[in-house]
Order: structure tokens, then C-alpha cells, then sequence
């Protein structure tokens, strides 16, 4: 994703690019990954902090208006332009911070899943995206996608424990995962592992919300797709 945030700063001379993800698990994060072609004004976990507590719900770009949608590119004339950004707190307080007066927002979905949105933000100086714009993103969105999903599954030689550490896994969450999957419950995987039972509990939510996932089937389902 951050080689694609790169091809659309240069592309479109964007003030910023953004990558933000959906989680089922709370609001959309701004900025997990981000271009600027300026010095950001704020810490990066301050600002997503921040936006989550006072922007997220009045925001008109988040991704998460538009879980079952089928967009792909939201632009300012879909909200009512600079009037319509103004309108809101978001358009108002928090963009002004960065320069931003213009924004725009590609949203990436796998099998119809919303993954996230690709954010464009520019100058007014630079001022609004033309039509020659906005013919390169909806040209760029489909190739985006595809890579970026590709790029979330794993080559098909590795091994469970090797696909689940490179998704940011301890060891022993590992070990509650693999376990997990075959169908124990918590107590008999503590007593595999020799550890407590409230400790299982712990590394699964750590699992769910490393893997993106919700349930024991899915996670499951996730290992038997990935093989070995």
C-alpha cells in the first residue's frame, strides 16, 4: 500500500495521501499510513486519537459510510463541495490544520468487504481535482485494489506459523491460535500449554484483532485456506 500511496502523491501533487483501514472492531484509523508533502503539525498517535474522538462520526469521506455501497471514488461534488466539507467539523477544524481544503477518497473492498479508503488531500492553492484527476484514480483504483489484496495473502510455502507471526503474532499466540483452530477450548488449550485459562482468553482477543476476524471458525477457516 505505501508503493500505491506514492504513485497517487505524485500523480495527483497531493498535499497528503492517507491509508485508512476498517476494523470491525471501532472506528475507521486514520493515517496508518500516510504521504506528506509536508511536515505533519501533529504526533501520528495523537492525531488518530484525536480524530477518532472528535471527527470520526462527522467526517463525509470514512470509509465506514459506505460499508455496503458499491463506490469506489467519493469526491467533493458528492458532498456538496467546499460548502458541504465546511459544513462539517471535520472540514472545518481538523483539515485546516494540515492545509488540506480539498479531499478526495478511493475505497478498496475485497469480495464486496470494505478493507479501507486510499484519502487525497490537497491545497487550495493546488485547489480541487480536475476530470483529468479523477480519470487517473478511477484508472489506478482497480490495479490498487487487486494489489493490495494480494499482497494480504501469504505465498502458499509457508507454514501457519510462519503466516501468522508475519501478521504480527507472539509465539505463544501462535501456539493458542493453531491450537485454537482445531477445536479446543480454553481449558484444554491452558492445559496443553501449562498456562492459565484467563491467559488463553487474552492471547485469542489479541488473535481476532491481529487476524481481523471475530470467531474460532473463522480463524479456522483462515488456517485451512492458508494450508500446512
Amino acid at each position: 500500500m505505501a508503493r500505491g500511496l506514492a504513485v497517487i502523491a505524485s500523480g495527483l501533487e497531493a498535499q497528503a495521501v492517507g491509508w485508512y483501514p476498517v476494523s470491525p472492531r471501532g472506528p475507521d484509523q486514520p493515517g496508518a499510513l500516510r504521504i506528506s508533502n509536508r511536515p505533519s503539525l501533529a504526533d501520528p498517535e495523537q492525531a488518530r486519537r484525536e480524530y477518532v474522538a472528535r471527527y470520526h462520526r462527522d467526517d463525509p469521506f470514512a470509509p465506514r459510510r459506505f460499508l455496503d455501497s458499491r463506490r469506489t471514488l467519493l469526491t467533493m461534488a458528492d458532498i456538496g463541495g467546499r460548502h458541504g466539507l465546511l459544513s462539517t467539523r471535520y472540514g472545518s477544524e481538523l483539515l485546516p490544520e494540515y492545509g488540506v481544503e480539498y479531499e478526495a477518497a478511493l475505497y478498496m473492498r475485497d469480495a464486496g468487504r470494505m478493507l479501507g479508503a486510499i484519502r487525497i488531500g490537497r491545497t487550495a492553492e493546488d485547489g480541487d481535482l480536475d476530470d483529468r484527476d479523477l480519470d487517473f484514480l478511477r484508472r489506478a483504483h482497480l490495479l490498487l485494489e487487486r494489489s493490495y489484496v494480494d499482497a494480504l495473502q501469504p505465498p502458499p510455502d509457508l507454514g501457519h506459523e510462519e503466516v501468522l507471526a508475519a501478521r504480527g503474532l507472539t509465539p505463544r499466540e501462535i501456539e493458542v491460535a493453531v491450537l485454537a483452530a482445531t477445536g479446543l477450548t480454553n481449558r484444554q488449550i491452558a492445559g496443553s500449554l501449562l498456562i492459565a485459562e484467563a491467559t488463553v482468553k487474552t492471547h485469542l482477543l489479541h488473535v481476532f484483532e491481529k487476524l481481523d476476524i471475530r470467531t474460532r471458525a473463522e480463524l479456522a477457516r483462515r488456517l485451512a485456506r492458508w494450508g500446512r
